[in-house]
């Protein structure tokens, strides 16, 4: 499948008489996109403790703190309940990307996999801790916010709660007094042992009043931070961001993201043979193991400020053909490519990359004088020889070359009038990318 963005510059197409040469790698944003986290920086934020999370108690015994179990080989089906906005679905998948970004998961759309999650609307924020086998809820209240969707996804795939580690009450003291009767389970420790050092700022930590009995919380907090950490008394339980502590209990749990192998452009490159200017051409380059997709860019600058063209190549794809009357005469173009994983957090770029090539003019079939301007001097040249017969062939002035000089080349130069053949025709400012999709 190819996703790709197309600046339609002009309808020339690509001359022969090409040559091709390499170029030093640029920096370009196309083939570096921006991560998810960046991608909601925008949406609202609660404050710390405001949104709450229940936990499914699990189906079988205790399985320890830092996870349930985990999903096989990282892979994790998903489904939306029947009538899920796409807004939310939308956030779900920003979400997603979030934790994929992070570790080697993949969250995939369910097709018949027995195990999978199924995301719903409700007045609660919940989820079971790990894979439990068959349909697994998670429900969502919070759809603002998108780190309660991460949160909650994270349970989801293992991770319990931060104050539910083993080590807990060297760092904070829960009171159990102030807990609402029959929720306590959610701050019950866990016995497993826990990864690195207690995470104040863990997304996957409890606010001070979370499930508390009052109404207010002061007087009334269900966690209290010790000595010699109180400072963070107000800022445990946020919801903005993955915390250092986060990321490296994802990884624990599924591994690093793969890094796609190297890889190499492959053709149009170093050759002089010339490309049919009415033919479509086709980039090619050798496939990269662990790759999930291509990051194509083709522009008229070594920069890529401007691409003309912008594609995204599912592998095992290895190729992008560009469409034909897409690219101008007299034009040099540069074009390179990206590896990504799956889920665009590690990169590799083409290590011969990127190449150049360069289209040259076609001729003017307007100039009939060959002063390499159509103008007025054209026209007299054509008149004087206006309604010759089979032997107009010889004469410039037989534009479509039919052996007649009639009104069909009147036509031709009529449309060609004013043209500077010296000058490609490049418009004076670039239209609006187009977006398109080729499975």
């Amino acid at each position: 499948m190819i996703h790709a963005t197309l600046c339609a510059m002009c309808c020339v197409p690509l001359a022969a008489n090409v040559t091709i040469k390499s170029i030093d790698m640029p920096t370009i944003e196309w083939l570096r996109p921006t991560a998810p986290a960046d991608r909601v920086a925008h949406l609202p934020k609660p404050a710390p403790g405001e949104v709450e999370c229940v936990v499914v108690p699990p189906r079988d015994a205790d399985r320890g703190s830092v996870g349930g179990e985990t999903w096989p080989g990282g892979i994790v089906p998903f489904m939306f309940e029947e009538g899920l906005s796409d807004r939310r679905k939308g956030l779900t998948l920003d979400a997603i990307a979030i934790i994929e970004y992070v570790c080697a998961i993949d969250f995939v759309e369910r097709t018949d996999e027995a195990d999978y999650l199924l995301l719903i609307n409700s007045d609660i924020n919940s989820s079971a801790v790990g894979m439990e086998g068959g349909e697994q809820i998670v429900e969502i209240d919070a759809w603002s916010y998108p780190y309660v969707i991460v949160h909650e996804l994270m349970h989801a795939i293992g991770i319990y709660h931060e104050q539910q580690r083993s080590d807990r009450d060297h760092y904070i003291q829960i009171n159990w007094d102030n807990i609402q009767s029959g929720l306590e389970y959610n701050f019950t420790s866990r016995t497993a042992r826990p990864q690195g050092d207690y995470d104040f700022d863990s997304l996957m930590h409890y606010g001070q009043c979370a499930f508390k009995r009052c109404s207010t919380c002061s007087g009334c907090r269900t966690i209290t931070v010790l000595a010699p950490n109180q400072s963070k008394q107000n800022f445990i339980g946020q919801r903005e961001r993955l915390s250092t502590g986060d990321k490296r209990q994802l990884r624990h749990l599924y591994g690093n993201p793969l890094k796609p192998g190297p890889f190499s452009l492959f053709a149009p490159a170093d050759t002089l043979d010339a490309l049919d200017p009415v033919e479509e051409i086709t980039l090619e380059w050798q496939p990269s193991v662990d790759t999930a997709r291509y990051r194509l860019a083709l522009a008229t600058t070594e920069d890529f400020a401007m691409p003309v063209v912008t594609a995204l190549i599912d592998a095992p794809g290895h190729s992008f053909t560009v469409p034909q009357a897409t690219l101008l005469y007299g034009t040099t173009y540069f074009w390179t490519v990206t590896a990504e994983n799956n889920n665009a957090q590690r990169f590799a770029q083409a290590d011969n990359g990127p190449f150049t090539f360069t289209t040259v003019s076609p001729e003017c079939s307007g100039d009939v004088n060959g002063d390499l301007e159509v103008d007025l001097e054209d026209f007299s040249v054509m008149a004087a020889d206006f309604g010759d017969g089979p032997d107009a062939q010889r004469s410039a002035g037989d534009l479509n070359q039919d052996g007649w000089i009639n009104l069909e080349d009147f036509t031709i130069l009529l449309f060609s009038f004013g043209n500077d053949c010296t000058t490609p025709r490049v418009p004076s400012t670039r239209p609006s990318a187009q977006s398109w999709h080729i499975d």
